[in-house]
């Protein structure tokens, strides 16, 4: 058995060691003859806690402890007595540390406002008053899932996730009815097709030590319990945002379809000016609103068209910025005070389906649609239409057209176990978006700005 002791416990090793050597313990040593003993402090890396230990986010850590900030009078003072001198606590910017400041302690008549005693120690973090709650720092959203149906499949541990197809070929013969002679026809059939594509995984990890939890048991800040499952919560989210930036973008070195990958984007300079250049429009103020109406309503009209008024719902996705135009508008500042907005879900009534119904219609902003983003890096926005789910085969039984497959939604794993800490994995099995009828999907880039 080895002992590792730094020089300044080095008594503490000496005593250890004789211990050891004391024949009444000799069954001791024995089963320490293999192992090592270290002693020192916990500030030198050689005796201190393993690295992956130090992660915890709540006051009071000893990982946030900075540097010991003394002259030789106030090591002489402490050496002396320990009464002598105060601590102040001092925030660094560098090494985002707590750095701590000794001074030699002053009598009455020699308080002066560049050392105070009361000053020094209000400051020590033991002696504020903490705010119970932590305020969490405000993170992005989307609705992507309002646009597809999620589907896990069969086997969560697959490779590939297949969609079946049936597809119907042949008609009727007119005006053959009836006819001894053998005339030519074309029998009815069901062709039956597959769409196929990888599964991928996406994963997040994150640690939980020995010592946080320990030092959670005993910390005084009120909010030391609420970091640990912020730290799982935060995890899912970033699972979750990546999920919906998948579902929008793909991932092309895996083939991975998203709704922008279905069918090519389209200029909205094809259909009119954008919102942001509408909105700008100096010359036609009283009517900013009806032409932001009639834009995106013939776009919507060439949307249904195109899909032959079957489906029975509509989502429209847009960017913040086109959103906060569309709904701010008046429709007409001079005739009616009503945004585009509540215009346009009242009035437009087009897409008459087979039931005599028109289709609902929603719309909503989503931020992963914006410009000039982590996500998007285009200056760009995008506009998306979907018809999420349509009647299918001779019963118009309805069925959902854009459907994001994940085999595994949420699965939780040790992946290093350690003496201080153990790392975890928050793993997804995803393989995008299918979509067998690719009408329902149409992107516009350019509407808001």
């Amino acid at each position: 058995m080895q002992i590792d002791a730094h020089k300044d416990v080095g008594r503490l090793g000496k005593v250890a060691q004789a211990l050891l050597n004391d024949p009444q313990n000799a069954h001791i040593a024995r089963g320490l003859a293999n192992t090592e003993i270290r002693i020192g402090p916990a500030t030198d890396d050689r005796y201190g806690t393993d690295a992956g230990a130090y992660h915890p986010l709540y006051v009071g850590d000893s990982s946030y402890f900075g540097k010991e900030i003394y002259d030789a009078d106030t090591s002489a003072a402490a050496d002396k007595n320990p009464d002598n001198v105060s601590m102040q606590w001092a925030w660094n910017r560098q090494d985002k540390k707590f750095d701590i400041s000794f001074k030699k302690m002053v009598t009455d008549s020699a308080v002066n406002d560049a050392n105070p005693l009361i000053t020094a120690q209000t400051l020590t973090p033991w002696s504020v008053s903490w705010n119970k709650n932590v305020f969490k720092q405000p993170l992005a959203w989307s609705k992507f899932r309002k646009f597809v149906t999620f589907e896990n499949g069969t086997d969560p541990w697959a490779e590939v996730y297949s969609l079946a197809l049936a597809q119907y070929s042949g008609f009727a013969a007119l005006g053959n009815a009836g006819s001894p002679a053998n005339v030519k026809t074309q029998d009815v059939e069901i062709q039956t097709g597959m769409m196929t594509a990888p599964i991928i995984n996406m994963d997040v990890t994150y640690k939980l030590a020995v010592e946080e939890m320990k030092r959670l048991e005993t910390s005084k800040a009120p909010w030391a319990g609420q970091m640990i499952p912020q730290k799982q919560s935060y995890a899912n989210w970033v699972l979750e945002m990546l999920t919906d930036y998948v579902g929008y973008y793909g991932n092309s070195p895996t083939g991975t379809l998203g709704l922008f990958t279905v069918n090519t984007p389209t200029a909205w300079s094809t259909i009119g000016s954008s919102m942001t250049v509408l909105a700008a429009d100096a010359g036609n103020t009283q009517t900013i609103g009806s032409n932001m109406y009639k834009a995106l309503a013939k776009a919507l009209t060439n949307f249904l068209t195109a899909n032959l008024n079957k489906v029975t719902k509509v989502m429209i996705g847009m960017s913040v910025t086109a959103f906060n135009l569309f709904t701010s508008y008046a429709y007409s500042s001079t005739y009616n005070p009503n945004s585009a907005m509540k215009i346009f879900m009242e009035n437009f009534i087009a897409g008459e389906t087979i039931g005599g119904k028109t289709p609902d219609i929603e719309i909503f902003p989503d931020p992963l649609l914006q410009p000039s983003t982590v996500f998007n890096p285009l200056s760009t926005d995008y506009l998306v239409i979907v018809a999420p789910e349509i009647g299918t085969g001779p019963d118009e039984e309805v069925q959902p057209l854009t459907i994001f497959a994940a085999p595994l939604m949420e699965f939780v794993y040790p992946v290093i176990p350690g003496q201080f800490m153990t790392q975890y994995r928050m793993l997804r099995r995803i393989a995008g978006m299918f979509v067998p009828y690719t009408p329902c999907v149409q992107v516009y880039t350019g509407f808001g700005v």
